[in-house]
């Protein structure tokens, strides 16, 4: 399929795994990504008259069923506003998007947004050329669609890929990369492979995940995360963050520090947030009293506390440290073990377990 446009404004903004209704259709993250866009997103839109955006798939979070809250906020917050600025979106499919496995007749982006005029759905491999500039789509490759996907990755003369791809050896997040997936090798021909998928930003080669507009996960704390602009006839990217974060730790230790000065570390980024407090140091039992209370006065969204102080020696020795990825502490846990099985090769098979595990629905 090949599909021309000639656009009024050469530069396109590129955004990548929304998952509208995250975290179990979580109103509280609804309120984040709304800031979002109120705040960040619509109003660069509107700055640089912007008439096009390309969405790299999983706009929804759920496969199969909706939340009707987190549908009704979602318009709202985005797909009205883009009807009211008369503004096309380009939608590929992404894993998150597709009711089946094996094809995307079915598919959340079709089923809840089919009605809006300045919305094209990408389903399988695709053409598209902007100006003089052509890209290929290459929405979630399923069974159905595998084999016209690979051909025209093959035959295609565009120098420029968009997709939602996964591919073998990528970062996950910062400590895990894919153990599955697609070889690097098949994309070579082109100049640029720009790609949803994984919420972590990386590159390799010629290849760019983009990475997701906000923070999901707590894996995601302090991980690059925005959208992108992309200007027709040009192989460059700009990237625009999002300063808007909801996980954070907080680091307390009263040893030689006044109550004034630990009370200041907290302020209002911490309303509606995901906070751990991690205890290195806990002299004064009524400054942490005083701490924690003024913590939760900030309306956070939810607070862990982890005090290894609380502990027996001996339960000390076998606390999970909590500011580690799940990867690591599972790594440190096989190392632990009294056994005389090859543990490298536990640790591999426990390595391909998580990964298929990050890809599966929530």
């Amino acid at each position: 399929m090949y599909i021309s446009r000639k656009m009024k404004n050469p530069i396109k903004v590129i955004i990548a795994d929304q998952h509208f209704g995250a975290r179990s259709d979580s109103p509280i993250f609804l309120d984040y990504f709304q800031k979002f866009y109120d705040d960040i997103f619509f109003p660069f839109i509107d700055k640089n008259k912007i008439t096009e955006i390309i969405d790299l798939g999983d706009t929804f979070d759920r496969r199969k069923f909706v939340n009707f809250l987190s549908f009704q906020r979602s318009r709202e917050m985005y797909f009205d506003r883009l009807l009211e600025r008369k503004i096309k979106l380009y939608s590929m499919l992404g894993n998150h998007t597709t009711y089946f496995k094996n094809t995307s007749k079915v598919n959340a982006v079709k089923e809840l947004c089919g009605m809006y005029p300045n919305i094209e759905i990408f389903d399988t491999a695709t053409e598209v050329t902007f100006d003089k500039t052509k890209i290929l789509f290459v929405p979630w490759i399923n069974e159905e669609n595998y084999e016209h996907s690979m051909k025209m990755i093959k035959t295609t003369t565009a120098k420029i890929l968009m997709g939602h791809l996964e591919i073998k050896g990528f970062l996950v997040n910062r400590s895990l990369r894919l153990a599955e997936g697609l070889e690097a090798k098949i994309f070579k021909k082109f100049k640029g492979v720009w790609s949803g998928h994984l919420h972590h930003k990386s590159q390799e080669g010629n290849i760019s995940y983009l990475g997701s507009p906000y923070e999901i996960k707590f894996d995601d704390m302090n991980d690059p995360r925005g959208f992108h602009t992309w200007k027709s006839g040009t192989m460059k990217l700009e990237f625009h963050e999002n300063p808007y974060r909801m996980f954070y730790k907080i680091y307390y230790d009263d040893k030689e520090k006044t109550l004034d000065f630990l009370l200041k570390k907290i302020n209002d980024k911490y309303q509606g947030a995901y906070i751990k407090v991690i205890v290195q140091n806990r002299i004064n039992p009524l400054f942490f009293d005083k701490f924690i209370e003024k913590l939760f006065n900030m309306n956070p969204a939810d607070v862990k506390i982890d005090d290894d102080l609380q502990l027996s020696e001996e339960d000390a020795n076998m606390k999970v440290d909590l500011t580690e990825d799940t990867l690591t502490i599972l790594n440190k846990y096989v190392d632990n073990l009294e056994i005389d099985s090859n543990k490298d090769k536990i640790k591999e098979e426990i390595k391909i377990l998580y990964t298929e595990a990050q890809g599966m629905d929530r």
